[in-house]
């Protein structure tokens, strides 16, 4: 993410930005829908249970992406200020 000369680069950070924003959304949308249309699809009132249904399976998605790993080359996602301290000392 820091080129040569300890600057961020701009684009790359954009760039990741908007992919992982339009990812969310997509992803939202998605869920949405599922929860939405099978609501529909099984009856008035069902949208909760749906949704529910839907827990074990949102965790699972979200422990892949919690999981530790580099993220910005400063670590595990755990460790934000450790993050932000890293982008702070290369700005």
């Amino acid at each position: 993410m820091l080129r040569d000369g300890g600057r961020p680069d701009l684009d790359r950070i954009v760039s990741r930005t908007l992919a992982y924003g339009l990812l969310t959304v997509l992803l939202g949308l998605g869920y949405a829908a599922v929860v939405l249309g099978l609501g529909r699809l099984l009856g008035r009132n069902s949208s909760l249970a749906v949704a529910a249904a839907f827990q074990p399976l949102r965790r699972r998605v979200q422990g892949a992406v919690d999981r530790p790993g580099p993220r910005c080359g400063s670590g595990p996602p755990a460790d934000p200020r450790r993050s932000v301290a890293v982008l702070v000392a290369a700005a």
